[in-house]
């Protein structure tokens, strides 16, 4: 998305030129006053911004009111396998950044259908290019813990970490 927002409004700190609300525009705000105080005021480029913004920052970015403004501009490209509306793919981001939140904060997400989140997780790396989802797949270990889940709840299975 950075890539693609970039090339949009040609520079690498294009929160800078982007139509931002401003609540995201304060989520960017936020990013580089906590850049500011952790490194040497200023010694931070662009990269750094975006690695400081929050998961909820990118999939705000999908809401109706960027329709125009940024997806249809080119931000949809930063997706280009993705053939559904963009309300979708915001849904499926909103979904897996709820799982990141919960298990982030060690909040239980033993009533989550974790088979559905993976699956949603694997989507979304094909939506950006298939070998991205080739590799989540192949280095997951999602599907094996969640398939021996009874197993190690009943003690017969060790846990590893």
């Amino acid at each position: 998305m950075h890539n693609e927002l970039s090339g949009i409004f040609g520079r690498a700190d294009w929160w800078s030129k982007a139509p931002l609300g401003t609540n995201d525009f304060d989520y960017v705000k936020e990013a580089e006053s906590y850049l500011n105080r952790r490194k040497l005021n200023g010694q931070w480029g662009p990269g750094h911004v975006v690695a400081e913004l929050k998961t909820s920052f990118w999939e705000g970015l999908l809401v109706n009111k960027y329709h125009a403004s940024l997806w249809e501009r080119g931000l949809k490209h930063a997706f280009p396998h993705y053939q559904g509306r963009r309300d979708s793919l915001r849904q499926r981001m909103e979904r897996l950044r709820m799982l990141r939140n919960r298990a982030a904060h060690h909040e239980p997400i033993f009533a989550r259908d974790l088979n559905i989140d993976h699956q949603f997780m694997c989507d979304l790396a094909s939506f950006i290019e298939p070998d991205l989802q080739t590799w989540v797949s192949s280095h997951s270990r999602l599907p094996s813990i969640v398939s021996n889940r009874a197993a190690t709840i009943l003690g017969n299975r060790y846990t590893r970490f």
